[in-house]
């Protein structure tokens, strides 16, 4: 696919139009410049995925354009990535169209039991049931949680065929005049402008900015504003991190929002430079404390685990389904490696150990650097049941794995876990405890094994 997308500039947008093999635009760009809502076709033969089918008032197009593709009875999959009506507002006209008994509404269950309110009949396929995939006659969506961005079951879809992300209301912008495909890196302050409204807070939009960059994409097609080839992703991620969100709480009544937009980012710059120019130990905690990532292994940083997880407890204590567990990892004899083959060895070492974990995965888990040669997984929802199914196969991976240092040696590196569940109302730290008990059990047992507290 030509990921710079430059072919779409001057295409016929009262058509539908191949964004990449088999994917296509029909969607709709509003004739007096306001704001372009995207409608996706996956053409699938007799499998094909409407991807985020908009609102009610614009579906006579979509269906027109839909039709120049393939007949509409095609369609068996419907993906709704948030429940707010300029994505899902023409499922009941979908639902009364949808002959075939196999038809199925793909999403969240917390956007399901919303879009329930509408009557449907379609029979539901939830994400979080079918480990966050949907495999197709050519290639596999994989599904990647963004709560609360902008609602608690806001999904997106990942093709690694294509390299497209589908965003829904990520990457959307307000932009000037109706375009297709965003051009050069003054959009950013439109895409600023939408996610400082439609954002909750800066965490939640951080949070799915970063499950959304495990993936390698070469594409974003949002549901609003234009699409964002592979040259601009970076400064379109750029431009949101860190973002200040929920700008309409800064006045009760009408506000002019680019104004407000302009003086937050203006705000933010001079907080900044007073970090960068020796402001008080506090600020610099402050700041520190905004730094998610472990510089070394990718994986989240403890102060960063801290926040999500108190929160993940919270929502445990309130629903006792929404199980949590944690695994606790240790490199075994990392202190031999870094003895015998040096420190960059080691570091060689741990960040191999990190991409195992990460490659094992589920969007909604928390992999954290816990120190030194240790690491903790938080198992959140349905995959916390299968805890410790998960370690031993993070066990195993290690225990196989062709480790390579800096100089070319390779080595046989192995790794002992601890898996511990989490109680209701059991205090975060308690919960680590157990699993960090469980891990010195497995040391002491032989190493090179998972331990349950």
């Amino acid at each position: 696919m030509d990921t710079d997308l430059a072919q779409l500039e001057h295409a016929d947008t009262a058509h539908a139009i191949e964004i990449a093999p088999r994917v296509w635009w029909v969607g709709h760009l509003s004739r007096d410049g306001g704001i372009g809502t995207h409608v996706y076709l996956v053409e699938q033969g007799e499998q094909s995925v409407l991807l985020d089918p908009g609102s009610r008032c614009g579906f006579a197009d979509t269906l027109r354009r839909i039709e120049e593709v393939i007949p509409f009875a095609s369609i068996r999959y419907f993906v709704c990535h948030h429940p707010g009506p300029d994505v899902a507002a023409a499922m009941p006209v979908i639902d009364e169209m949808a002959s075939r008994p196999d038809a199925l509404l793909v999403t969240h269950g917390h956007t399901h039991a919303l879009l329930s309110h509408y009557g449907l009949k379609l029979s539901q396929r939830r994400v979080e049931d079918h480990d966050w995939r949907l495999p197709l006659e050519d290639r596999e969506f994989q599904f990647i949680l963004t709560p609360y961005a902008p609602s608690s079951g806001s999904i997106a879809s990942f093709d690694p065929g294509s390299g497209l992300l589908f965003s829904g209301a990520l990457f959307g912008a307000l932009t000037e005049g109706a375009t297709l495909i965003a051009r050069d890196e003054s959009f950013s302050e439109a895409l600023q402008i939408f996610h400082a409204q439609q954002m909750p807070s800066r965490d939640i939009l951080d949070l799915a900015l970063s499950r959304c960059e495990r993936h390698p994409i070469k594409a974003i097609a949002p549901h609003q504003g234009p699409l964002i080839p592979e040259r601009l992703v970076p400064s379109a991620i750029e431009a949101l991190r860190h973002l200040g969100c929920g700008i309409d709480l800064l006045s009760g009544a009408p506000t002019d929002t680019r104004r407000l937009s302009r003086l937050n980012e203006r705000l933010r710059e001079i907080t900044q430079t007073l970090l960068d120019h020796g402001a008080t130990e506090s600020a610099r905690q402050d700041a520190y404390q905004r730094s998610i990532r472990d510089p070394l292994t990718g994986l989240f940083t403890r102060p960063y685990m801290q926040d999500v997880m108190e929160r993940h407890c919270s929502v445990h204590d309130r629903n006792q389904a929404a199980q949590v567990a944690a695994v606790m990892i240790d490199v075994d004899y990392l202190q031999w490696v870094n003895d015998t083959h040096g420190r960059a060895a080691g570091d060689a070492v741990l960040r191999q150990v990190a991409q195992i974990l990460r490659d094992r995965i589920r969007n909604t888990d928390i992999p954290v650097r816990f120190g030194g040669a240790g690491l903790i997984l938080f198992l959140v929802g349905a995959s916390a049941f299968g805890a410790m199914d998960y370690a031993e196969r993070i066990r195993a991976a290690v225990e196989h794995h062709p480790f390579e240092t800096p100089a070319g040696h390779q080595l046989s590196v192995t790794a002992s876990l601890g898996v511990a569940i989490r109680h209701p109302h059991e205090p975060l730290e308690e919960l680590i405890r157990r699993a960090d008990q469980a891990l010195c059990q497995a040391k002491q047992g032989g190493r090179n094994r998972v331990e349950l507290a």
